[in-house]
């Protein structure tokens, strides 16, 4: 008996691992990789730059745009996010927010503009 139920399970097993099974998401790999980007990203305040080492590499800004009543309106958070995207574009790892202004912008019924410098901090070992 124990032979048996021994011999079934072996064979339940192996037949659920001899199939094929893709796996199926609803994550975009776009948005993971640059979800990694910002990651690499450091936020830096204009105080934090007198005690770094770093090469500034340009000014970057972000935009968030509420473009449907429904939907929430433009915050900084999403503005400085994709300010941040374009320092990891241009191979930074800061980035130091200088001013987000709110203006009105064709299109959007909250609009919400960060600038800030892109900047490399070289590290102790670089």
């Amino acid at each position: 008996m124990k032979k048996i139920s021994l011999s079934l399970s072996l064979l339940v097993l192996t037949a659920c691992s001899s199939g094929s099974y893709p796996l199926k998401s609803n994550l975009d790999s776009d948005k993971i990789n640059q979800f990694i980007k910002i990651g690499n990203v450091k936020l830096y305040s204009e105080q934090q730059l007198s005690q770094l080492r770093y090469k500034q590499i340009g000014l970057v800004e972000g935009e968030s745009c509420q473009a449907n009543p429904d939907l929430p309106p433009a915050d900084e958070a999403t503005a400085r996010n994709l300010a941040r995207e374009k320092v990891a574009a241009k191979g930074g790892n800061g980035f130091v927010p200088l001013n987000c202004v709110s203006t009105e912008f064709p299109g959007c019924f909250s609009h919400i503009t960060c600038f800030g410098k892109a900047i490399n901090v070289i590290k102790d070992d670089q």
